[in-house]
C-alpha cells in the first residue's frame, strides 16, 4: 500500500467519526401533561425587528406562559414600545454593573421579578413553532434539571450559508449529540434558549455566578452538573427557530467572533481533537483533490470520490440544523475556511454599542 493510498484510508476512517459528532439529534415530544407557570425572560437591547416575531409566537401557545418579561437593556430602538404592544411586561434595565455582561445582567434582573416556578431564558432573535412551548415542556418534565434547546436555523438569504460551520460546531461541542450521549444529556447548554426550575436556577446562584460570562451558558452547565442537576439538550426542527444576524455580512462576522472565543476551553478534550480532526481532514481532502488537479502525482478520481463523501456528510449535518441548501454541503470548503479564519481572529469587537470580548476560562 502506497503513502498516497494510506493517507486516503486514514481519511476515509476520519470522515467515519465525523458521523459520531451529531449521530442523534433528539427533538422535543409532546405529552398531555400538567403545565407549570412558566416566566419567560428575554434580554433585549435594540431588538425592535426580533421581537414581534418572538412575542407573536408566545402569545399564540396554547396554554401560554404565566408571563413574558422583556429586560430592555438601554435600547436606542422602539424595543420597549414594541413588548408593551405585545403585552409584555418591560423591565428597564438598570445601569450595567462592573463584572457584568449585558445579557446576565438582564437575565438576572427578570428572574429576580420573575412569578412562575419554571424560568425560560430566550434570545429575542428566536421564536416558537405552534406548539413549540408545550413540546419544549413536556421534555422538560421527563428530565428535569436544566434543559436548552438548539433552535432550527432559517436562513434567508446567500450571507448567512457562513453560519453554518458555526452551528455544527457549537452543535457538536455541548456533547449532547454524539454516538456515546446518552438521550441528549449533555456536557453543556446551548445559549439561546433554557428552561429550568426557580429552585434549580437559585441553587446555582443564578446568572450572578457566571456574571462575568459570554459564554454563560457553558458555565451554568457546569455549575448545574457540579450541584448534580441534570443537563440536556433537544434539537429544535418544528419546536423552536432562529434567524441570526439578519442584518448583514459585517453582522454575521461580528456576531461569531463575539460568540467563539472561549468555547474550545469548555469542550471536553477528547471530543475537541475529534472536532479539530474532522474539520482539518475535510479542508486537507479538498486541498488534495485541488493538487492533483494542478498536476501532482495522485489518483485524482479517489479524491473526489472522498470529496463527495464528505459533500454528503456535510449536507446530513447541516439539513437538521437549519434549513441551509443543498449547494452549502457542496461547496463546503468556501465555508469551512471562512470559520478556520473568523476563529483565528481577536474576540474582541464591537456589539449593539459595546465592546466584548471572551477570554480563556478554566473550568470552575
Amino acid at each position: 500500500m502506497g503513502p498516497e493510498l494510506t493517507l486516503w484510508f486514514i481519511f476515509l476512517a476520519v470522515w467515519v467519526a465525523g458521523f459520531l459528532l451529531l449521530w442523534n439529534i433528539p427533538r422535543c415530544g409532546q405529552r398531555p401533561l400538567p403545565a407549570p407557570a412558566l416566566s419567560v425572560i428575554i434580554p433585549a437591547r435594540n431588538e425592535e425587528h426580533n421581537l414581534p416575531r418572538l412575542l407573536e409566537s408566545l402569545n399564540g401557545q396554547q396554554p401560554p406562559p404565566h408571563e413574558v418579561i422583556v429586560v430592555d437593556d438601554h435600547s436606542t430602538d422602539r424595543t420597549p414600545e414594541i413588548a408593551h404592544r405585545y403585552g409584555a411586561r418591560v423591565i428597564s434595565s438598570a445601569t450595567l454593573p462592573g463584572g457584568w455582561t449585558g445579557k446576565t445582567w438582564a437575565c438576572h434582573q427578570g428572574a429576580q421579578v420573575s412569578q412562575g416556578e419554571v424560568l425560560v431564558f430566550m434570545d429575542a432573535d428566536t421564536w416558537l413553532e405552534d406548539d413549540g412551548l408545550v413540546s419544549i415542556t413536556s421534555a422538560w418534565m421527563e428530565e428535569k434539571g436544566a434543559l436548552s434547546v438548539v433552535p432550527f436555523h432559517v436562513v434567508r438569504k446567500p450571507y448567512e450559508w457562513f453560519s453554518v460551520f458555526f452551528n455544527v460546531i457549537t452543535a457538536a461541542a455541548v456533547n449532547a449529540f454524539a454516538v456515546w450521549s446518552r438521550n441528549g444529556h449533555s456536557a453543556g447548554l446551548y445559549g439561546p434558549f433554557l428552561m429550568v426550575s426557580k429552585t434549580d436556577y437559585r441553587q446555582v446562584g443564578g446568572h450572578e455566578s457566571v456574571r462575568q460570562h459570554i459564554l454563560e451558558n457553558l458555565r451554568l452547565a457546569a455549575l448545574f452538573k457540579a450541584a448534580g442537576i441534570p443537563v440536556c439538550c433537544r434539537g429544535g426542527e418544528g419546536t423552536l427557530g432562529i434567524r441570526m444576524y439578519p442584518d448583514g455580512f459585517s453582522g454575521l462576522v461580528r456576531g461569531w467572533r463575539k460568540a467563539f472565543g472561549s468555547g474550545a476551553s469548555q469542550t471536553p478534550r477528547p471530543l475537541l481533537i475529534l472536532i479539530i480532526l474532522w474539520l482539518t481532514v475535510a479542508a486537507a481532502t479538498c486541498v488534495m483533490l485541488l493538487l492533483t488537479w494542478c498536476g501532482m502525482p495522485g489518483t485524482g478520481a479517489a479524491w473526489m470520490f472522498l470529496y463527495l463523501l464528505f459533500v454528503a456528510q456535510m449536507h446530513w449535518h447541516f439539513r437538521r440544523l437549519g434549513s441551509f441548501p443543498c449547494l452549502v454541503a457542496l461547496c463546503y470548503p468556501v465555508f469551512l475556511f471562512f470559520f478556520f479564519f473568523i476563529s483565528a481572529l481577536p474576540a474582541k469587537t464591537d456589539w449593539k454599542g459595546r465592546t466584548v470580548g471572551v477570554q480563556e476560562e478554566p473550568p470552575p
